[in-house]
């Protein structure tokens, strides 16, 4: 009985010294463009990237003032680059501009925040 003991304990040990070390690292989110104009009523649709050395755990797009919120959840995978998408509909009744967030959280728990201005046209042009 002792003796299994020590085979699993002897295991255990083995299974956590081979398990993979993640980079340390900062998550960083870019956008291809500064800013989006659009008028209200328009589709509009947002892309970007998020990159971190120690992988993405979950990524969260919001625009507050148009009640829009999307999260993407990448546990078990923990990339190390992911392109995001995302769709909406300015509401027709927007009266002005907004921003698109994302937060991006590492598999570390470290956090980045980015913001890419949302511009209405003032003529509905």
């Amino acid at each position: 009985m002792r003796r299994v003991a020590l085979i699993f304990a002897f295991a255990a040990v083995l299974l956590c010294a081979c398990e993979k070390k993640r980079p340390n690292g900062d998550p960083k989110v870019t956008f291809p463009v500064e800013s989006i104009t659009a008028s209200p009523g328009d589709a509009v649709k947002v892309e970007g990237t998020v990159n971190d050395p120690a992988g993405i755990a979950h990524i969260d797009l919001s625009i507050a003032a148009f009640g829009f919120s999307k999260s993407m959840s990448l546990v078990g995978s923990y990339p190390n680059e992911y392109e995001f998408s995302a769709e909406f509909t300015i509401p027709s009744d927007a009266a002005s501009g907004a921003d698109f967030v994302v937060t991006a959280v590492s598999y570390d728990n470290k956090s980045v925040t980015a913001k890419l201005p949302i511009e209405l046209r003032k003529d509905n042009s």
